[in-house]
């Protein structure tokens, strides 16, 4: 494994780590869990230099609010 893979396997490992592990099961039940993994992920993208911009939705009378990699010019389409 070349120096390029091995960054990018330590920096995968360490995403799934903090998302799986530290944070652990997202769902409706565990809001502060999502809170969590959608700060998470806005400051990972925040360091790669997009402006984020985060979508509000609701499930059963829950406000929530995600990234959303459409408006931060992750995603083009």
């Amino acid at each position: 494994m070349g120096a390029e893979e091995q960054v990018l396997t330590q920096s995968l490992r360490t995403h799934v780590e903090q998302l799986a592990g530290e944070i652990g099961e997202r769902n409706i039940s565990r809001p502060q869990a999502l809170q969590a993994a959608a700060s998470y992920i806005e400051g990972q993208w925040e360091q790669q230099g997009y402006a984020v911009e985060r979508l509000a939705y609701e499930v059963s009378a829950e406000p929530f609010t995600v990234p959303d990699p459409r408006r931060c010019g992750i995603l083009t389409r």
